[in-house]
């Protein structure tokens, strides 16, 4: 009886979170509701359409009838059967299924985190923010308490005290890289005031809280706004406490990312790095720096090189997302190339796209 409800409990939560997931994915790029466009009118919706209460067998009334006809019904059920939905509705519809899969099954931080994005795509960020932070707690905390599970197979015991200290798991990167990601995004964007993204980040799980008070001792010694402008060739101007405040924002975001990059030892997650290079060129004013990290770990620059992309697809991407990511990955090198004035560097990546 047990395992019957074990099962069934688990086939409730599939059932929910896989709805949820395809729901998201046909609302997203690259399928962006492709689905439901109108389809030609010389394909039929089906073989087996009911109108009116009454059956329609296509396949064998379409024999006893003309191939005008027969287009003709079909014109006819494209335009009737292929209405494409408001994409509001999907997205509502998949936050019902992920939570639903949170209610049986709260501990896991893929609910919070799938709701955070849905939360997003409604243009709710304050709601996506905070659910991303739940889910970065929750994410810790699992991959914490399975170290210390293999701790105590390995050695015999475990030292739980040693949490606050240890690493960032594994498991909690892209839910960490989402949320500091989204604040960035917004704050440098003016949708999110400074002291809102400070008490996001200052409430990151504790593997990141060391990194955060590190790097906010660093910015007593340094103006990192004035040293970008330095680099840029701005000279000295009259900041807004504003400026500031968001540049210290984004040093301190900048700092966790890079804690996460040193992280993620198999290079699964090349989103951080994109983040990471992203704020050294349009926050820090450091294009060559970013540049050269793009080059590096997320495209192949080398002329012997076949592939651009030099990122591998992971397990947990959606199918086609892998090209989303190449685009604004180039897009971003392309803004780095001409901010450092590399003309070879321009030429070489145009004979590669």
């Amino acid at each position: 009886d047990d395992d019957e409800c074990n099962l069934a409990f688990r086939l409730h939560v599939r059932v929910a979170s896989s709805t949820g997931h395809l729901l998201y994915r046909i609302a997203t790029r690259p399928l962006s509701l492709l689905a439901f466009r109108v389809l030609p009118s010389n394909v039929l919706v089906s073989d087996d359409v009911t109108e009116g209460g009454q059956q329609w067998d296509v396949g064998a009334w379409s024999s006893n009838c003309g191939r005008s006809t027969v287009q003709h019904l079909s014109t006819s059920l494209a335009k009737r059967y292929s209405v494409a939905p408001q994409i509001q509705r999907v997205f509502v519809l998949a936050r019902v299924m992920f939570m639903r899969a949170s209610k049986l099954d709260s501990l896991n931080w893929e609910w919070p985190y799938m709701l955070g994005k849905v939360a997003a795509k409604l243009d709710d960020s304050m709601t996506a923010c905070a659910l991303y932070l739940k889910a970065c707690h929750l994410a810790v905390a699992a991959g914490s308490k399975c170290s210390v599970t293999s701790a105590s197979v390995h050695a015999g015991q475990a030292h739980a005290s040693t949490t606050s200290n240890a690493a960032i798991p594994e498991v909690a990167v892209d839910p960490l890289c989402k949320l500091l990601a989204t604040v960035s995004k917004l704050v440098w964007s003016e949708k999110m005031d400074a002291a809102t993204a400070r008490r996001f980040v200052s409430a990151l799980p504790s593997p990141c809280a060391s990194n955060v008070s590190a790097t906010t001792a660093g910015l007593a010694q340094s103006d990192p706004l004035q040293e970008s402008n330095t680099r840029r060739g701005s000279g000295v101007h009259a900041h807004t406490a504003r400026d500031r405040e968001v540049t210290a924002v984004l040093y301190l975001i900048r700092g966790v990312v890079s804690q996460l990059c040193a992280s993620d030892k198999r290079r699964r997650h090349h989103r951080s790095l994109f983040l990471l290079s992203w704020i050294d060129h349009h926050v820090l004013g450091e294009s060559e720096r970013a540049k050269q990290a793009l080059s590096a770990s997320l495209l192949n620059t080398r002329t012997t090189a076949k592939q651009l992309a030099g990122f591998y697809k992971t397990d947990f991407e959606a199918p086609g997302k892998h090209y989303i990511y190449l685009e604004k990955y180039v897009a971003l090198y392309v803004e780095t190339l001409a901010a450092t004035r590399d003309v070879a560097g321009v030429q070489l990546i145009a004979r590669k796209l």
